[in-house]
């Protein structure tokens, strides 16, 4: 079977200024026979902060760390930053 869950939060921190938190899991039971590197679980958090200065603009800034499970019981994980610019036009 398989389980899992999802959670997130946002917040307007001014007009122009918001952050959003976000965690989720995920269990997964594989098959009898699946590959022993097969995805077997994980979970992800994560927090941003968005701008926006003017209409059409939007820059932001976000933290996201993952972990994961394989079928043979191995685990990694890793953390990365993330900038975003979103112009309109």
């Amino acid at each position: 079977g398989i389980l899992g869950g999802f959670i997130g939060y946002q917040h307007f921190w001014r007009d122009k200024l918001r952050s959003t938190i976000t965690a989720s899991i995920l269990d997964f039971d594989s098959p009898t026979g699946a590959d022993l590197l097969s995805y077997a679980g994980g979970e992800r958090y994560s927090a941003n902060l968005f701008f926006t200065p003017t209409a059409g603009v939007t820059l932001g800034l976000e933290a996201i760390y993952n972990s994961i499970e394989v079928v043979n019981g191995q685990k990694g994980d890793g953390t990365r930053i993330e900038f975003v610019g979103r112009f309109d036009f």
